[in-house]
């Protein structure tokens, strides 16, 4: 069980800097966006991006996710070339009669993007970006399923890479302007494309089964309410705040979700990027359900934790990177940070509907959270503002998480550790109350206090006996072998 720990943690560390990296690369292009495009061409941008995400989930037709599905299902890699190829050429199908749809289209979903039918060419070379970025999926995904997590990361890197240079290019040099934003996104998604061929061309054979065809789409078609869904919870709130609040009362909430944002980069999507092939994988061993488990309440301590540390220096990060206005956006944090914990419990609990192929649970549940986000959205945020939209946004997920826990232990039951979860949740609600009452205006001095009390937090979960003797040998362990592997000599000196 250990050694399935040990692989499972260093995937998603990898994962995890890959993230932090893409996020940092990410930034580089806010100086040439901002350069070389005015506030009416950004915001278009981010309309066209906006697109670009809801078009590419369709296109997709969740075969990135069913892909998975099917490749654990066969031992034989003969059999896994198989897969591969179905489902590749089952989504080039696809993708050219749904591209096709949207040429035809292309007037009227310009109106309905930008209020204007004169985009209709732009949002042509969008959706051809999208299209090509979806059959990039299934090489990613095979990449994901093989935990070839280095090479996964490192054609994250190229992506964000060629981003720059051609955003360069075509706006700095060619002054393109949104024109060249969208040329930028097309010749990244091709080049990626043609970086990924040979290692395509090795795990796919020039075969085609209609049953494993079948399978494919009976399992992602499901899933495609649930991943527009959860696209509408994470971005919907920024617009129902807009429309039923003030600007002023967006402008906190988008910097509040921007510094809860590192939980779900450092934590979540690494975790999520790992666990579906780790779960394919050992679904057929003995232990697989207390493994399972196990990784439910690992999980919980590592992304509770880093929620509190976000939460806990929320303020101090605010006053660091904004101005006085701009202070109240750090009591938004931990509502936000809390709702990225609950999609990671979200995406453990859907284990009983993927191990069982009965996805539309999947969807059910997410749909569920996202009406219950919706009304609450309406209700609550011409009243409560920004704590209205964090609140129903929490609300959603966690009636979202709830949802999906009681369909999934109906198709594959799994005993969880809830009392050691329990711990940790109250724990972390407990030392993020007191630090309330301990708040002062001193700066270093409330820097000195939240460090303190988040090393508490830690002192609070031994105390309670959350850890047990294995399980800190273990850790002792792990950091000491840690330590070997990078070679610290010499008083902490880097040896080469």
């Amino acid at each position: 069980m250990k050694g399935h720990f040990a692989r499972f943690l260093k995937h998603a560390a990898v994962y995890g800097v890959g993230l932090a990296g893409s996020k940092f690369g990410y930034l580089l292009l806010l100086p040439i966006y901002t350069r070389f495009l005015g506030p009416t061409e950004f915001g278009s941008v981010a309309l066209f991006t906006v697109y670009l995400t809801v078009i590419r989930i369709v296109f997709t037709l969740g075969m990135n996710s069913s892909l998975f599905r099917s490749y654990f299902e066969v031992e034989e890699a003969e059999q896994k070339k198989r897969c591969i190829a179905t489902a590749l050429l089952s989504l080039v199908f696809f993708v050219v009669i749904a591209f096709g749809v949207t040429i035809h289209f292309s007037e009227s979903l310009s109106m309905l993007v930008l209020s204007s039918p004169h985009h209709s060419r732009l949002i042509a070379l969008v959706s051809l970006t999208a299209a090509v970025e979806s059959l990039t999926l299934i090489p990613q995904s095979v990449l994901r399923a093989q935990e070839k997590s280095i090479l996964f990361v490192a054609v994250g890197g190229l992506k964000i890479l060629f981003l720059v240079i051609l955003s360069f290019l075509f706006l700095g040099i060619l002054d393109k302007g949104i024109e060249g934003i969208v040329y930028s996104w097309m010749g990244a998604a091709i080049l990626i494309g043609l970086i990924l061929m040979p290692f395509l061309a090795r795990n796919v054979s020039f075969s085609f089964s209609v049953d494993v065809m079948k399978k494919l789409l009976s399992f992602g078609i499901p899933l495609l309410p649930s991943q527009l869904a959860i696209w509408f919870l994470n971005y919907s709130d920024q617009y129902f705040l807009g429309r039923f609040a003030t600007l002023d009362a967006v402008g906190l909430y988008s910097l509040g979700f921007r510094i809860s944002l590192v939980v779900n980069t450092l934590v979540i999507l690494p975790f999520t990027l790992e666990w579906a092939p780790f779960m394919l994988d050992i679904e057929r061993e003995d232990d697989a359900r207390s493994i399972y488990s196990k990784i439910l309440t690992y999980f919980a301590l590592f992304a509770v934790s880093s929620a509190l540390f976000v939460s806990l220096f929320a303020d101090v990060l605010v006053r660091i990177l904004a101005t006085p206005s701009y202070y109240a956006a750090a009591s938004l944090v931990p509502l936000m940070a809390l709702s990225f914990v609950l999609y990671g419990v979200f995406n453990i609990f859907a284990l009983g509907p993927t191990l069982t192929r009965q996805t539309i649970y999947t969807s059910l549940a997410s749909c569920l959270g996202a009406f219950f986000a919706l009304g609450g959205y309406l209700l609550l945020i011409p009243s409560f503002k920004s704590f209205g939209a964090a609140g129903s946004k929490a609300l959603g997920y966690g009636l979202m998480t709830a949802a999906i826990f009681f369909f999934s232990q109906r198709l594959y039951s799994v005993q969880y550790e809830w009392t050691r979860i329990l711990k940790i949740f109250l724990g972390a609600g407990t030392v993020y109350a007191f630090s309330t009452l301990t708040a002062t205006a001193l700066f270093p001095v409330n820097v000195a206090i939240k460090g303190c009390l988040f090393i508490m937090y830690w002192v609070l979960l031994y105390v309670a006996g959350l850890f047990s003797r294995d399980e800190i040998g273990y850790a002792k362990s792990f950091v000491v072998n840690a330590a070997k592997n990078l070679r610290f000599v010499n008083g902490g000196k880097w040896d080469p």
